[in-house]
């Protein structure tokens, strides 16, 4: 719901919240717990087209490589 908060939208991105939980939810080392709930907060992100296609210019689609090996599992 933050995405239709225009200030607080820019201010995300500004900081680099978005970017730093992009980077959370891809650190292969990063315990799972930390990759779903910063997964989560991706997609609770992505729930305007603005945001979806920031986050598609920010190359989102890394975070599948990101979680194709979790515990000694792959996915």
């Amino acid at each position: 719901m933050l995405t239709y908060h225009e200030k607080l939208f820019d201010e995300l991105l500004a900081s680099g919240v978005i970017d730093l939980v992009m980077e959370l939810s891809m650190d292969k080392n990063c315990d799972l717990s930390v990759k779903i709930n910063s997964t989560l907060a991706l997609v609770h992100f992505a729930l305007s087209k603005k945001s979806i296609n920031l986050l598609i210019d920010r190359n989102i689609m890394d975070l599948f490589n990101g979680l194709n090996s979790i515990d000694n599992g792959e996915i």
